[in-house]
């Protein structure tokens, strides 16, 4: 009786003569690139003619077995017991036994869900006897095993159900045995008309289960063996094809991953992980893949990790190739995200064992093996001798070479600084003559300290109030005697280390503040030299070396340190001054006064002076929202209705992972609910200065949120559109926040939303408001003649004009969304751009045809620079020192972002290392002004380390310089995106302040710790902003519906714009890039299952069998385990035995596939914060979460689903989401596009910070002509 002829019921009996135990062999199959599955020693069953291949050793968890031997019976006659209905099925507690009493004992699976095989063709014979026949010419000799094809086979365990050979069930001991046609492996399956060879039944067991062919130009051969025979797999039955299908997937997904990351070590490069992802998208069609996802890469991440690893058997250096690659970026990041670190630990340790018991102590035969290294970072020495103590091994001079070395670089170190020796102190006195009187005040000229006289400006040491902190560093500003007291006023300066460059910083090296204090004389400990250094004006002429190699005996300064900003600026020639006219003048107490009294509201001829502005009557102004409530109606936004997800009941059979929003406390991620309002707008018409507290009478000007108009046609308004109206209020002067400008329609002289992007802080209407009847009115002609009488009321508050844009040099330009911004400001002009990769070069050339883009290393060119070429090999010339004005980059942030776990790798550090590459740029060129902007890790880094190293080096140069984190959400993009901005100006400009918020958005840290202290930008406010938020809806609400897959490159707009934004974006009638990626069915299936309403994840699932679009079913997730995470007493919630134990192990047999609920989710939610957003939905009155390179559902950042089209987001919504025009152009495959658009700054964060710029140019312009 063959397999295929038993039940349910019958049991196998294994008529074959008697064998030896199964002697397991390595595999010596040809290819380098080959690799086997064994079965382990320890699992092989016994072949003895007295037990039947169903009465094996079971596996360790059967319950059969366990059954048997309490029943004292033959375990055969257990089996034959067992069938669908028997009893004894719930004899087993559900907690003894992950499998269920309804699956299969050898397949595993359920018994409702098996597939019998079909019957064997009818001149089927066993293995042995087709082997023999001499038709089929089975290669093999007494040395080497006989090879043979197998084509229209079927794999089968005992009881006849079709089964997967490659899923564990070999390893597990399970007995498989396959039904097919063997063939000569000189056969020719293409040209054969008629299929030769003989048909075989029940060939086997199978022992194990191979690979090869994985060398480039190669196919991938799939291939069994058994005790007589090894057998490359050709096309399957049509009942087994599906099975192979998924095996061919893994195998093709392997091999691209092998493939991809070996071509980068060609080149002497890593491969990221999001560039592994852009590569496979684009070769997945090459492979014969119709799909290609991240989902796809990670559930397969088990298989790929253990064949990857499996390289070692290729060859002689299989096992460096196993290890390079196994260690690579790429891979790190795989295991990372699919939870597969233990099985990543495992592999390393085999592949290490196996090359210690390789190892040959021969000479004869020694390979000589080149070692490739990473590219290097070009460096001037100022830059060499800044991070040569952290990027020692990325610098790409040869220090040995040139002679020098170390220690041939005088004068500042990055040890850490030295105390100031104690010395004992002597007698202090003043020293006369009494140089001023003030009433009993008697001021002199000098004070002896340890018998040195130190004249007013001298500079002293000061005792601390620690006794282990060095002494302060004072200069005396002035002296005095009150009674009996004896004082020096004196200014302090700090210590590079009690800066933000803490002990990078040169210990000679002082900064002054603006902090002044009385001290007692007899506090005084030694008179100190302190040298200042002023910055020559040609100082970007000087090298390098000559600011290096500076020696001091004492101690210098240069600049004036902000501590709260963290803030480096060039010291103004009167702070250089000690006037002798006023013995008691002190710059520092008068600017301090001065600030003061500037926060203080004062009314002075009539006008109210606060915070530096002047108001007076008729002027517009920005108001604190809650010192100016709108009582007549309540604030409308329209937004979705939807019950939170912690209210909703779902049935727990069908939505099984739904409990899990019962853990989240973040309620709806990416929601707008908890933003600030904007600002209130008034006109001041009142000024009350006779009160204790300044009043003013204010006129409210209202949003179109604030009348009773429709929700929906109010957010269509555009951002800067308000209301005049006939009420008025009283508010404290204390309340205002800052200047705006209002101007009446039909006074403007250009568009309104020409008028916006032109100034800050302007608002424009064209009716009034009757809040008491609630009705809009046309605009009396008084109010047009109130405007018409200010002077130049159109042009309030625009920005100032320069006499013509900085020559800028961007680095790292990506496809270009810094550069575009600062464009948009009016500062820049981008003349060159320099981009390593092709496709965001080309992406840039289309944008910005009028700039010379480098394709090239930066690394390259700048050292053809240094070496004095002018031009690149196609003649273009390189940007010469001098020419470069402005110069901005975006370093690749993957080796500072919180993503990458392995940031401190060798490639991270070489990619961090470009940030040395970017400042050696600075040092050459030295530009006016320098942007460094990068993700905010960048200051956390190595606990601020290359923060601190990028504010040495600048300095060092002679650069003021600063940095902040900034919100790009503030400044009109719907998304949070937190970026580190590092700004420095020449000696001779002026340091520009980083913006106020334009926009107000979900609160967010902004600040950054350093050595344990916070630091924050300077931004004049933080609490509100003069516009409301860009919501989902604003931004992508008027695209066009599309369908999965998407890739009509143009297309024309559906709809007119609804908001300010797409009015915005729109730049012509064609649509460009409205594309997205194709998902597989299974995945387009989950999406069209995820709810549309905010906060839907995948959670959300249902659990349920259902067919896919291309005529295939999903089957349910089964639980099979308890959960460690969840209550006792609750329903299984595991899908693997590590969910009951976290110390447990996965096996990686407990792995399912084709659920709507992807088994790797719950598989690893209790460690990874239930993967909340993965699958999930953006919300249309929210925000986009980071905009990330690779839309993928299951990736670091799932939110990308449609919030109702079931699809992943567009490029162009990515584009719109970072603040892209829709006709600026991106190029490549649709995975390039996003990764262009995922690595770029957003357009107007870029545009906010060229604006402080233009600020900064023009207040120096004002300085230098007065």
């Amino acid at each position: 009786m063959t397999p295929m002829e038993l039940s349910d019921n019958d049991v196998v009996v294994d008529d074959s003569p008697s064998e030896e135990p199964i002697d397991i062999r390595i595999s010596t199959k040809p290819g380098p690139k080959s690799k086997r599955r064994l079965l382990q020693p320890s699992a092989v069953p016994s072949t003895s003619s007295q037990q039947a291949p169903c009465g094996r050793k079971p596996g360790p968890k059967s319950r059969t077995r366990v059954q048997a031997r309490r029943a004292s019976i033959p375990l055969s006659a257990a089996k034959k017991r067992i069938g669908p209905k028997s009893r004894t099925r719930g004899t087993e507690s559900q907690t003894q036994s992950p499998v269920s009493a309804r699956n299969c004992p050898e397949c595993q699976r359920r018994l409702d869900q098996v597939q019998m095989a079909s019957y064997c063709h009818e001149a089927a014979v066993r293995e042995a006897v087709a082997l023999q026949d001499k038709s089929i010419a089975v290669e093999g000799s007494e040395s080497d095993r006989p090879q043979a094809f197998l084509a229209d086979f079927s794999v089968i365990d005992a009881r006849g159900h079709v089964v997967s050979f490659f899923d564990g069930l070999v390893d597990r001991g399970k007995k498989l045995y396959m039904n097919g046609l063997v063939k000569s492996v000189f056969s020719d399956p293409v040209s054969e008309s008629i299929p030769s060879g003989v048909y075989v039944r029940q060939a086997g067991p199978i022992v194990q289960w191979w690979t090869t062919g994985f060398n480039k130009g190669e196919n991938v051969v799939i291939g069994v063996s058994t005790d007589l025979a090894d057998y490359h797999l050709q096309l399957p039955s049509s009942e087994y094809a599906r099975i192979m299908q998924s095996l061919h997937e893994r195998t093709i997904l392997t091999k691209m991953v092998f493939e991809i990351a070996d071509s980068a070590f060609e080149t002497a490069s890593d491969i990221t992980y999001d560039e592994l992802l852009v590569q496979m998208e684009a070769d997945a069609s090459k492979h014969g893949l119709d799909f290609f996802s991240e989902e796809h890469l990670l559930n397969n991440a088990r298989f790929i990790v253990d064949h990857i690893g499996s390289f070692e058997e290729a060859g002689q250096d299989g096992e460096d190739e196993a290890l390079r690659l196994i260690d690579s970026s790429c891979m790190a990041k795989l295991v990372r995200y699919s939870g597969q670190f233990d099985r990543l630990r495992d592999k390393k340790s085999e592949i290490k064992r196996s090359r210690k018991s390789k190892k040959r102590v021969t000479t004869a035969s020694k390979k000589l093996v080149v070692k490739r290294t990473f590219s290097k970072a070009t460096t001037t020495p100022l830059i060499r001798h800044v991070f040569e103590s952290v990027f020692k091994h990325q610098i790409a001079v040869d220090l040995m070479n040139q002679g020098t070395g170390p220690s041939a670089t005088a004068g500042a170190s990055i040890n850490p600084p030295v105390k100031a020796k104690k010395v004992k102190r002597s007698n202090v006195s003043l020293l006369g003559p009494v140089i001023n009187l003030e009433g009993q005040i008697k001021f002199y000229e000098a004070v002896e300290v340890s018998g040195t006289r130190v004249q007013v400006g001298g500079f002293v040491s000061i005792t601390p109030e620690f006794p282990d902190t060095p002494d302060f560093i004072g200069r005396i500003v002035y002296l005095f005697e009150e009674g009996a007291e004896q004082i020096a006023h004196v200014r302090h300066f700090c210590r590079g280390q009690d800066t933000v460059l803490g002990m990078t910083s040169d210990p000679e090296e002082l900064f002054l503040t603006d902090e002044c204090e009385d001290v007692n004389i007899n506090d005084l400990v030694e008179a100190v030299d302190v040298e200042y250094r002023h910055t020559p004006s040609d100082w970007a002429q000087y090298s390098s070396s000559d600011i290096i190699e500076v020696a001091c005996e004492d101690f210098w300064y240069r600049f004036k340190y902000q501590a709260n900003f963290a803030r480096f600026e060039s010291i103004v020639e009167i702070e250089e001054k000690m006037p002798h006219d006023k013995p008691r003048f002190c710059l520092t107490c008068h600017v301090f006064d001065e600030n003061l009294s500037k926060r203080t509201p004062r009314v002075v001829n009539g006008a109210l002076s606060i915070d530096g502005h002047h108001y007076e009557v008729g002027d517009a102004c920005l108001i604190d929202p809650d010192a100016l409530p709108m009582s007549h109606v309540e604030v409308k936004v329209k937004k979705t209705p939807y019950t939170s997800k912690e209210q909703q009941i779902k049935d727990p059979e069908k939505y099984p992972e739904f409990f899990r929003f019962q853990f989240s406390k973040q309620g709806v991620r990416q929601s707008n609910d908890d933003n600030p309002d904007p600002f209130r707008i008034g006109i001041i018409e009142h000024i009350n200065s006779n009160l204790p507290e300044v009043q003013i009478k204010i006129r409210k000007i209202l949003r179109p949120e604030h009348t009773f108009q429709d929700p929906e046609e109010a957010n269509h308004q555009d951002l800067h559109y308000v209301i005049y109206s006939n009420e008025f209020s009283f508010i404290e002067a204390k309340s205002i926040r800052g200047k705006c400008f209002l101007c009446p329609k039909e006074l403007l002289k250009m568009d309104p939303s020409e008028w916006f992007e032109c100034g800050t802080n302007r608002f424009y209407f064209d009716r009034t408001y009757n809040s008491f009847e609630q009705v809009f009115e046309d605009l009396g002609p008084d109010v047009i003649e109130r405007f018409s009488n200010l002077k130049h009321a159109h042009e309030s508050g625009a920005l100032p004009q320069i006499n013509r844009p900085l020559k800028t040099l961007d680095v790292f330009a990506g496809c270009g969304g810094l550069s575009v911004g600062l464009e948009q400001s009016g500062v820049s002009d981008p003349i060159w751009a320099i981009e390593s990769s092709e496709a965001p070069a080309i992406a840039f050339k289309l944008s910005n045809p009028n700039c010379t883009v480098f394709h090239e290393d930066c690394n390259a060119i700048l050292k053809n620079v240094m070496d004095g070429h002018t031009h690149d090999n196609e003649g273009r010339m390189y940007p010469q020192r001098g020419q470069v004005e402005l110069m901005s980059a975006g370093p690749p942030c993957q080796g500072f972002s919180r993503m990458n776990i392995f940031s401190e790798r060798e490639y991270s550090q070489f990619k961090n290392s470009l940030i040395a590459t970017y400042l050696s740029y600075c040092d050459y060129y030295r530009p006016k002004y320098v942007i460094l902007e990068n993700v905010m890790n960048l200051a956390m880094f190595k606990k601020n380390l290359v923060l601190k190293l990028c504010f040495r080096a600048l300095l060092m140069m002679g650069y003021q310089c600063t940095f902040g984190i900034m919100q790009a959400g503030h400044f009109g993009v719907p998304q949070t995106r937190r970026r580190c901005i590092l700004l420095a100006a020449a000696p001779t400009e002026i340091l520009p302040n980083y913006p106020a918020p334009r926009h107000v958005f979900a609160k967010s840290a902004l600040g950054v710790n350093v050595d344990d202290k916070l630091f924050k930008a300077n931004v004049p406010y933080l609490g509100s902003a003069p516009y409301r938020t860009i919501t989902v809806r604003d931004a992508i609400g008027d695209l066009p519906p599309i369908q999965n897959g998407d890739n009509i490159l143009e297309k024309c707009y559906s709809q007119p714009p609804r908001s300010h934004f797409q009015r915005r974006m729109r730049k012509s009638e064609i649509l460009q890039d409205h594309i997205c990626r194709k998902m597989a069915p299974l995945i387009e299936m989950r999406m069209s299952l995820v709810p549309q309403e905010p906060g839907s994840d995948w959670r959300d699932l249902p659990n349920i069998e259902i067919q896919l679009s291309d005529g295939t079913f999903t089957e349910k997730l089964k639980y099979l385990y308890r959960d460690y995470a969840s209550p006792k007493g609750s329903r299984l919630r595991g899908v693997c035995k590590c969910n009951a134990d976290k110390t447990v192990k996965c096996d990686g047999f407990s792995q399912q596939g084709q659920t709507i609920i992807p088994w790797c989710l719950p598989h690893t939610a209790n460690r990874n914060g239930n993967w909340a957003g993965l699958y999930g939905r953006i919300h249309w009155d929210g925000h986009f979460p980071t905009t990330v390179t690779n839309p993928e559902p299951i990736s670091k950042q799932g939110r990308v689903l449609h919030p109702m089209q079931h699809r992943v987001v567009s490029v162009r919504e990515c584009a719109r989401s970072q603040g892209f025009p829709d006709d600026y152009q991106f190029y490549g495959t649709i995975m390039e596009k996003h990764r262009q658009i995922g690595n770029a700054v957003p357009p107007p964060l870029a545009r906010a910070i060229g604006v402080e710029i233009l600020l900064s140019i023009a207040k120096n312009v004002q300085h230098c002509s007065n």
